[in-house]
């Protein structure tokens, strides 16, 4: 997973993305196009949500640049369909694990991705929020037409995809 999204080496093999090597498109191209949502996430210093979210606007502004006005409206709207606006002005390293996959979640999708991948993104959230969390997944995808690549161990997940219509590709291992 992490060789797909470019984190660590290729072992063989090419990835495609849209038909072009994705390993060899430059990395601000890469990051508009894909989101990648850790299973865990440690902030190492104090910083609040809003500026967490904002990190994901990075491939859309200038090297030397930070987030503008038009990029922190994307982050409050991306916060607000999430649910979590009132985190905003919370500081990241005292959420919860639930509330603090959700921010990364929020990052990723305030890069206005095509694909979404998430390496485990339920693995810290209560069942209530896993179910949450696996309907937003199908929403993204369905309403707008966001590829979103999930992996889970949990195979309810896969039947509550598969329910709504969702493409699944289940691989043990």
């Amino acid at each position: 997973f992490k060789s797909i999204v470019g984190l660590q080496p290729m072992l063989g093999g090419n990835v495609l993305l849209d038909g072009e090597d994705a390993l060899k498109m430059p990395r601000r191209d890469f990051a508009r196009k894909v989101a990648y949502v850790l299973q865990a996430h440690q902030a190492p210093f104090a910083v609040y949500v809003r500026d967490v979210v904002a990190v994901g606007r990075s491939s859309r502004v200038g090297m030397f640049s930070h987030p503008g006005a038009a990029d922190y409206e994307i982050v409050e709207g991306v916060l607000d369909e999430l649910g979590i606006g009132k985190l905003a002005d919370r500081v990241y390293t005292e959420l919860s694990g639930g509330e603090r996959q959700m921010v990364l979640i929020a990052r990723a999708l305030a890069q206005q991705p095509e694909y979404l991948f998430m390496d485990e993104p339920t693995s810290n959230l209560d069942f209530g929020n896993q179910v949450s969390l696996v309907r937003l997944a199908k929403e993204l995808a369905r309403d707008r037409g966001l590829g979103v690549v999930m992996t889970t161990h949990n195979p309810n997940h896969l039947f509550m995809c598969e329910s709504a219509g969702v493409r699944i590709s289940p691989r043990a291992g």
